[in-house]
């Protein structure tokens, strides 16, 4: 509160794309002069306690464990069965085998060129993608 700075953001664009390389640090200044602010601001400060706190995190073991599963590296092939996985789906979004990704199998459409022909049978191609669901 007494020895920070504020940071000037400076965009600009470079060659086609967003550059903040000219940003800057203010002069080191305390927030305010008037002891009265800084004590209200200190007063609204929340505790970050409960978010660090070791419990709110995994174990290096459980977390080596996870990695190794995901990197295939648990020592051969996995034992998960199609149920474990279900019951690992934390979203409740469980396909089945006999579940159809869609209802039929559009036809491709073949672009002759860049004629307006063409074009029209793209567009009527997607249109009849967007309008199948």
């Amino acid at each position: 509160m007494w020895e920070g700075a504020d940071f000037k953001l400076k965009v600009r664009k470079v060659d086609g794309y967003w550059n903040y390389d000219k940003s800057e640090f203010a002069t080191v200044a305390p927030i305010s002069e008037d002891d009265s602010d800084l004590e209200s601001l200190y007063n609204k400060q929340h505790s970050l306690a409960e978010l660090i706190a070791p419990d709110q995190f995994m174990s290096y073991d459980d977390m080596k464990v996870k990695l190794d599963r995901a990197l295939g590296l648990s020592g051969g092939i996995s034992t998960a069965t199609a149920e474990s996985i279900a019951d690992d789906n934390s979203s409740g979004n469980v396909a089945t085998a006999t579940d159809a990704p869609w209802s039929e199998t559009p036809e491709p459409v073949l672009a002759s060129g860049n004629s307006a022909e063409g074009k029209d049978e793209s567009m009527s191609y997607f249109e009849k993608l967007a309008n199948d669901q």
